[in-house]
């Protein structure tokens, strides 16, 4: 600019002087704007010296790379007014041991993998960040690494306050935590959070999404992320088991001298991972590369338990869309024990599969277990390589002697993706356990109003030595498995002799109830309903199994055992095998097995009958207590009994429009009464059906096995072998209709009179073995 500005001029006052900041392309016909991109405005924008910070209240620099207001994270919170505020945490490596105690509107926040946290080398074994009583807190956008303990932790306990019980009933419980977009790496819990919702139930709204989780597979580690608390969503987040250099795995990114080594050393002592002698830094990339990488390496056995456990007492908690990879135990955990049962040197099979229990834990176990968690919503997630079942309980208990179990009421379960779970279940189960456990995709104890639909469970199991289930429900009651793909759970393995089978419970659906307990529960309800409203049928079917593709290696597709209606439709059922050493009700019905004890109001109303035989003895002229103006007389036992029966469930079964298929086609030969069995009290239609047996060298009486109070086979197609098999169908009821199926073989329908009998227009291929044999039978039946 050759223009002098000022030659020792006296003051002029204020002048203005012009000086090229651009050059503008201008033809004069029109105004040049900024909104037609005409001009590019150079100058750097700077906001004044007083207003600097925007929305962040104070910034905190490591004070080595970085600096900010305040060189400390506990520092900037301590600044920050009661109102809260907004702490933006600058790149670099940070130390930091943070506790917010009774605060709102907080967010802390960082710049990603650029922004490191871990504890103080003095606090090693200490979280993070830990949430007491506040609400409205955010933690955002941070790279927090606690490689001796728990990164974040939401502990609302009386214990950690001073002069404790007057200032615990008075604080609000932990509300608005939001945990976002954060990589996170941990050895015992990622994140961990206990409210006090068994006492204080209610809205804690915990949000935990978007984040990166990678637990060190260490003895130490458990569950990466743990919940007990109300309102919860966790939500795409991907969580990895990460274990030390698999020195035998060709496939291994990790050289066997990586720095991650030293995080699994049990020599190395806490505050050396968190001192200039150990490169964090260099240490979280070679974690991060590998978890890029992970579904490319053979997984190991695995010390840390992983995945996420949903603690008894939650209520309102939705699973959704996340990735789970790893860990001995289960992809998500139902149900907590309580502290102080067991430690930390008790082994893990003992706390999974309890059997006994000496006086004084069990006592303590019965006093302090919290059976029941409510309105749990898991969806979309995709969980594989899990030691036991994709979802599952905290434990199984044996029921006679502990009488407790986890119980779920309210679960939906929905277009998971659950594949390679079951690695690592026990070599051998308890004796007094072995038809109250189960492992595979789904495990389930205890469950009211059930929906599992949608999913696809695949591959679960090492092999079919080990007893696997697809689906395995312990206890429950409407239970609706819908459109579900399930298939190879407990694989055929070459070479390897069914005779290794392990006992206990397999299928690919499984579905027992105890009808002790169930007994038991209903007497006490109709006891205490004397003086109110009688319970009443519903509606809803004890059981729904509704568009499902089963295929089981070894055991039953379907296994049911109800208290109530059940409807089985529009379903294929293949089992590839049966062992009845393995499972003796494979024998009975090797590919489907479905009993009913719920009774016809028709066996009801014979009870009315003959209850006017009664003798004078049976009758008592006092009232009943809690009867108000009762004068019938009878006793209160027959009056409960009566009640007890009166509202008992029904047991209808409707079995119709399935493929059933049970392929034998190997060289051992077996020896078994059915291909299918169904048995009920009450009424069972079986319609529309193609039913197959490929048999080579077994034996099988009949194709299907149907005994009920009435019972109806319409339109059904039944094959077997030519030599092995004796009939297609054999049914019996109070009443029966058997019309209009092809069979291979014969059909034998036998009824309480041969008016109650109706067995017409039935088609047989291969009459001649059978004919002569069953008109015999039902000659001499009648």
């Amino acid at each position: 600019n050759p223009l002098i500005l000022i030659n020792t001029q006296p003051p002029a006052g204020i002048q203005y002087h012009r000086v090229p900041l651009a050059e503008l392309n201008w033809n004069g016909l029109k105004e040049i704007t900024l909104i037609d991109r005409q001009i590019e405005d150079c100058r750097q924008p700077f906001r004044p010296l007083t207003n600097q910070k925007g929305c962040c209240s104070f910034t905190v620099g490591d004070g080595k790379t970085s600096h900010g207001d305040f060189n400390s994270i506990d520092d900037a919170i301590r600044h920050l007014p009661n109102s809260g505020g907004k702490i933006c945490v600058l790149p670099g490596i940070h130390q930091a041991n943070v506790t917010i105690t009774n605060r709102h509107n907080i967010s802390i926040t960082g710049c990603g993998v650029h922004t490191i946290i871990h504890p103080k080398s003095d606090q090693a074994t200490e979280p993070i960040f830990r949430i007491e009583f506040s609400q409205n807190i955010y933690i955002e956008n941070l790279t927090l690494a606690n490689l001796t303990g728990t990164a974040i932790q939401v502990s609302d306990t009386e214990m950690s306050l001073p002069r404790a019980t007057q200032q615990y009933v008075r604080l609000k419980d932990s509300a608005g935590i939001h945990i976002l977009g954060n990589q996170i790496t941990a050895s015992i819990h990622a994140i961990e959070i206990r409210v006090r919702n068994e006492t204080q139930a209610g809205d804690n709204d915990i949000w935990i999404a978007h984040n990166q989780i990678y637990l060190y597979d260490k003895p130490t580690g458990k569950a990466a992320i743990f919940s007990i608390a109300d309102d919860v969503l966790i939500e795409r987040n991907r969580i990895i088991v990460i274990p030390p250099p698999q020195s035998d795995d060709p496939k291994e990114p990790r050289p066997p001298n990586d720095i991650s080594v030293d995080v699994f050393d049990p020599c190395k002592k806490p505050q050396f991972y968190y001192t200039a002698q150990f490169p964090i830094y260099q240490f979280l990339q070679a974690t991060f590369l590998y978890a890029a990488q992970i579904l490319a390496v053979n997984k190991p056995i695995y010390q840390a338990q992983g995945g996420i456990q949903i603690g008894s007492s939650s209520d309102g908690v939705k699973i959704i869309n996340n990735e789970i990879i790893g860990g001995w135990g289960n992809g998500i955990t139902l149900g907590h024990l309580p502290s102080g049962v067991f430690d930390d040197r008790t082994p893990k099979n003992d706390q999974f599969l309890m059997a006994k229990l000496d006086s004084d834990r069990l006592v303590q176990l019965q006093e302090n277990f919290v059976s029941h968690l409510y309105s749990i919503v898991i969806s979309e997630n995709v969980i594989h390589h899990m030691g036991l079942s994709g979802i599952g309980v905290v434990s199984f208990m044996k029921l006679e002697t502990i009488q407790l179990m986890v119980q779920v009421d309210d679960l939906t379960i929905y277009r998971n993706q659950i594949t390679n779970c079951a690695q690592q279940i026990p070599d051998s189960i308890p004796n007094e356990l072995l038809n109250q456990v189960g492992f595979g995709g789904i495990a389930l104890a205890g469950c009211d109003r059930t929906i599992i639909q949608e999913n696809r469970i695949e591959n679960n199991g090492i092999s079919y030595v080990d007893p696997i289930c697809g689906i395995f429900i312990l206890f429950g009651d409407k239970i609706d498995i819908t459109n579900n793909i399930i298939l190879n759970n407990g694989k055929i393995v070459d070479k390897t002799p069914k005779k290794l089978a392990k006992p206990g419970l397999r299928g690919g659906i499984f579905i027992a109830i105890s009808l002790a307990s169930k007994q038991g529960e209903l007497m006490r309800k109709i006891s205490q309903s004397f003086q109110k409203n009688l319970p009443y049928d519903d509606g809803i079917p004890a059981v729904k199994v509704h568009g499902n593709v089963v295929t089981q290696p070894l055991g039953q597709a379907l296994f049911i055992v109800a208290i109530g209606p059940v409807s089985v439709v529009g379903n294929q059922f293949t089992s590839q095998d049966v062992d009845r050493q393995a499972d003796f009700f494979t024998f009975i019905g090797g590919a489907v097995f479905i009993l009913n004890l719920g009774y016809s109001i028709q066996e009801l109303l014979g009870l009315l009958v003959s209850a006017q035989t009664l003798t004078r003895s049976s009758f008592n002229p006092a009232p009943v207590a809690g009867i108000a103006g009762n004068q019938i007389g009878l006793k209160t036992d027959f009056l409960q009994n009566l009640l007890y029966g009166l509202f008992w469930p029904s047991g209808k079964v409707l079995f119709n429009d399935n493929q059933t298929t049970l392929d034998l086609r190997d060289t051992q030969s077996d020896l078994m009464l059915s291909s299918q069995f169904i048995f009920s009290f009450d009424d069972i239609g079986f319609s529309s059906n193609q039913s197959d047996c490929n048999l080579l060298v077994d034996v099988m009486l009949t194709n299907t096995w149907i005994i009920g109070f009435s019972v109806r086979t319409n339109d059904n197609r039944f094959r077997e072998g030519l030599l092995f098999a004796f009939l297609s169908l054999f049914s019996f009821g109070i009443i029966n209709t058997n019309s209009n199926n092809q069979g291979s073989h014969c059909f034998l329908a036998l009824a309480s009179s041969p008016q109650f009998r109706v067995d017409r227009d039935n088609i047989v291929l291969f009459p001649q073995i059978c004919d002569p044999l069953v008109q015999q039978l039902i000659e001499q039946y009648d």
